[in-house]
C-alpha cells in the first residue's frame, strides 16, 4: 500500500515527482518480497502546510514506514521540517531539518509485548494532566515490556532522558546537563470498565540506565532505601527521586 498526500506545499509538484517514484518502486519492492512472509507493509508520504506566524512558514513533509509480521512488528517514521525552529545539519537541507517521529521495533508473545526504540510513549492513565509521563506524543529513546494474564498486567519501561548532552545549563557556560535516566513500573488489575493499579517512576543522575530498577518487579521506593543505604556490602552511591501512587 501507498499513499501521498500534498496539501499547500511551498515547493512546485514537480520537484516532489521523482520521490514519489522512488517511492512507488520500494513500495513494488516490499510487495514482492513480503508477499511470502504474508507480512503486512504501509509505506506513505506526507507532505503538508502547518500554518504561518510572523511570515515563518511552517512545512512538514513526512515519510512513514512500517512492516507487520506476526508477532513482529518495524516501524520507521521521519519528517523533513521547515520553519526554522531546529537549525539545519547541513546547508544542502535548504534550511529544513529532520525530526524523528517514531523508529521501533515491537515483539508480541502471548502474554508478553516487547518494546524499543524512538517512539512516543504514554503513562498507564490517559488523562490530559498526566503526572509520570507527558500526555503528548513525545518521541524519546525507551524499552520495556508488558506482561498481562486474564485481568493482571505488568509494566516496566526505561526512558533515557540525557547522555551526553551538548546542550548547555540556561546562564551556566561550559556545564551541560547531566546523564540521566528514568525507570516507569506499573501494575495492577483490568476489570473492563474499571481499571486499578500502582504505578511508579524512579528517576537517577549521573547513569543513564539502571540494571535494578528495570529488573526487579518491587516497589522503587523500597529498591532505593535497599541500594542506597550505607554500611552494606552492596551499598551503592546514587542520586535518585522516585515518585509513586495507587490510581483507578
Amino acid at each position: 500500500m501507498i499513499a501521498a498526500r500534498l496539501i499547500n506545499t511551498d515547493r512546485p509538484l514537480r520537484r516532489l515527482i521523482p520521490l514519489l517514484g522512488v517511492l512507488f518502486a520500494l513500495s513494488l519492492a516490499a510487495k514482492v518480497y513480503c508477499e511470502p512472509f504474508e507480512a503486512a507493509y504501509a509505506l506513505s508520504l506526507t507532505a503538508e502546510n502547518l500554518g504561518f506566524h510572523e511570515d515563518i512558514f511552517f512545512e512538514e513533509n513526512r515519510l512513514a514506514l512500517s512492516f507487520e509480521e506476526d508477532p513482529f512488528d518495524l516501524n520507521f517514521d521521519f519528517s523533513f521540517m521547515g520553519g526554522g525552529r531546529y537549525p539545519p545539519h547541513t546547508s544542502y537541507q535548504m534550511g529544513r531539518y529532520f525530526y524523528l517521529n517514531d523508529a521501533s521495533t515491537l515483539v508480541s508473545l502471548k502474554n508478553w509485548d516487547f518494546y524499543g526504540g524512538y517512539l512516543p510513549h504514554r503513562d498507564v492513565v490517559q488523562t490530559p494532566y498526566s503526572i509520570y509521563i507527558s500526555s503528548l506524543d513525545i518521541p524519546v529513546l525507551n524499552a520495556g515490556f508488558v506482561y498481562t494474564h486474564n485481568r493482571f498486567f505488568y509494566e516496566t519501561r526505561w526512558v533515557r532522558l540525557n547522555e551526553r548532552s551538548s546542550v548547555e545549563y540556561i546562564g551556566k557556560e561550559d556545564e551541560t546537563y547531566i546523564d540521566r535516566g528514568l525507570t516507569f513500573k506499573a501494575f495492577g488489575f483490568d476489570f473492563g470498565n474499571l481499571t486499578v493499579g500502582f504505578e511508579n517512576s524512579y528517576m537517577y543522575l549521573g547513569q543513564v540506565f539502571d540494571a535494578e530498577s528495570f529488573l526487579l518487579p518491587g516497589p522503587m521506593f523500597a529498591l532505593e532505601m535497599i541500594l542506597a543505604s550505607g554500611g552494606r556490602p552492596w551499598s551503592q552511591a546514587n542520586n535518585t527521586n522516585v515518585l509513586m501512587g495507587f490510581f483507578a
